[in-house]
């Protein structure tokens, strides 16, 4: 019990060496398994917090192995959840999945108790973060709440409104996310609970970025970093989150030395977790790009696209090829390709991403009948579309630009996106079936409105594609779909110059094979990319626009 104290009081150092002084004594007592495994329990919370996840998952299969054929009891839960959570911060995701699954077979049957929090909150996280599927994350969400209110579990109420806040979010609606942050806030402060609160304070902290309210933002990460007192001694990862979010809100005001003095202070505050502190670094490379001291982020990148064969590659590319070409060195990240594509052969082969630059390449010349063609600059549009909304929030009409160029201007609110959960964003679509080639030209409407958006390929939510203009940079393009749910990025690359000012976006489908091309002027194309994917027809083509703004 004192032991519970201390780590709810977050002094993890305590908690530590007396529950490990509990577990000695009743060992030596003999007494029951369960009793025996439920200290283990709070021992494995509190190295958790120490990130200690090697001893995490020792002390979880420890446990099991003393419970032996008894298996679907509060006790063997809790090892599960520990097992699965400590082996997904190490990566591995295959015995994350497999100990979830054990739990997710008798958990709802157990007599509920505040120690089954946990379980419940990371079954719903799995399935919110790692399996796509919203509707069952929701279901233990709402079933952890329904129990924690019959418990008067506050802490459990208070992690079921934490998960529905990140649902909201992930499916772009950042306002209904912003008040169940401040649900959240409200029952952890009443109940002077650290940990939680710290958690919920920088995702509403992330919220406010993203939906451009950077003073609220900076307030409030003053009110996260004061956290890091009461927490003590695990107040490490609050303060690298904190500094993470000053650097955050200075790249928004354009302040690059402060945002280059507070990743710095967020990577001397990270925990010895490779993967975290290459992160921070990444960001630490961005401020330097945006400085213009673009030698170290040069060297940053290179570094980060290295060590983290995959993601890193990805947010490496981006940058690099930015940078170099603005110093008019094109060549060289070319040559960084290359070498990188050798030097990570192995890796580089698991991945779906095998354009990764725009390269010249001729469009087909199959598609020789033209089945329809809309300037889109006249209203009532033509009956053929249909007109997607589904928050009902985000709006269209046609415009005249200053040069005297009419069109169609999509307007998404903040959060509308076609990615993974979120398919919020406005569309205009049209039915298609077998091969063919569809064409629109985007014009810039004018310099404070970013361009997010281009062509999609719809057949059901677990099965688009998107080529899309503005998502990682203005001048920049990416090519990516989801096959059943599973993400799957083609190709990406920036125009060799920064003329945007009209481009032509192209689709061509041939049987399973999906291309995309870039051109400036319609004659020369950049390609970006295929896509191999079997969807059956009908299917939709169409336009669409983002409102996820890298602020």
């Amino acid at each position: 019990g004192i032991g519970e104290t201390y780590f709810m009081t977050c002094k993890y150092d305590e908690a530590t060496n007396i529950l490990e002084k509990a577990i000695s004594l009743a060992e030596n007592m003999s007494i029951a398994p369960r009793q025996i495994v439920m200290i283990y329990h709070w021992l494995t919370e509190t190295l958790f917090w120490r990130y200690q996840f090697d001893e995490v998952i020792r002390y979880g299969e420890k446990g099991l192995q003393l419970l032996g054929d008894d298996t679907e009891c509060v006790e063997a839960a809790l090892m599960n959840t520990c097992v699965a959570f400590s082996s997904r911060w190490k990566g591995d995701s295959k015995k994350h999945e497999e100990y979830i699954y054990r739990n997710i077979k008798f958990v709802m049957n157990l007599e509920y108790t505040k120690e089954l929090r946990i379980a419940y909150d990371h079954i719903a996280q799995y399935f919110l973060h790692y399996s796509n599927d919203m509707e069952t994350s929701l279901k233990w969400s709402k079933a952890l709440e329904r129990q924690a209110r019959k418990k008067n579990d506050i802490r459990g109420i208070a992690t079921a409104k934490i998960n529905e806040t990140y649902a909201s979010l992930i499916k772009g609606d950042l306002r209904g996310s912003l008040l169940l942050s401040n649900a959240c806030i409200e029952i952890s402060q009443g109940i002077g609970d650290y940990m939680t609160l710290s958690e919920i304070y920088s995702a509403k902290i992330d919220l406010l970025i993203r939906l451009g309210e950077i003073e609220e933002a900076k307030e409030h990460n003053q009110a996260y970093l004061s956290l890091s007192e009461q927490i003590g001694e695990g107040d490490w990862l609050t303060r690298a989150y904190a500094y993470s979010n000053l650097g955050n809100i200075s790249l928004c005001q354009h302040h690059w030395e402060e945002a280059i003095y507070y990743y710095q202070k967020c990577i001397e505050h990270r925990s010895s977790s490779s993967a975290s502190i290459a992160w921070s670094k990444s960001l630490l490379g961005y401020a330097y790009m945006k400085k213009g001291d673009y030698d170290k982020a040069i060297e940053i990148f290179h570094e980060y696209a290295d060590k983290n064969a995959q993601y890193g590659l990805f947010s490496s590319l981006d940058a690099l090829e930015y940078i170099y070409r603005n110093i008019g060195k094109r060549d060289e990240f070319l040559d960084f390709c290359k070498s990188y594509r050798e030097k990570h052969a192995e890796s580089v082969k698991e991945l779906p991403l095998q354009q990764w630059y725009l390269e010249p390449e001729p469009i087909s010349n199959e598609y020789s009948n033209l089945a329809f063609t809309d300037d889109l600059d006249n209203e009532p549009l033509d009956p053929s579309w249909s007109w997607l909304n589904t928050l009902d929030d985000c709006s269209y009409k046609i415009v005249e630009t200053d040069k005297g160029q009419k069109g169609l201007e999509i307007s998404a609110v903040n959060g509308r996106s076609l990615s993974g959960l979120n398919l919020s964003a406005p569309r205009f679509i049209r039915e298609v079936t077998g091969d063919f080639a569809v064409q629109v030209c985007i014009l810039s409407p004018s310099e404070d409105k970013p361009q997010l958006g281009g062509l999609m390929i719809w057949k059901d939510e677990g099965n688009y594609i998107c080529f899309e203009k503005g998502k990682s940079d203005r001048y920049g393009f990416q090519f990516s779909g989801y096959s059943d749910k599973k993400y799957l990025m083609a190709g990406r690359g920036y125009l060799p110059d920064e003329n945007d000012e009209k481009v032509y976006l192209r689709l061509e489908r041939s049987g399973d094979i999906f291309s995309a091309y870039v051109s400036t002027d319609s004659v020369n194309w950049l390609t970006c990319g295929k896509l191999t994917m079997q969807i059956d027809d009908p299917i939709q083509v169409g336009i669409y626009a983002h409102g996820m703004i890298n602020r």
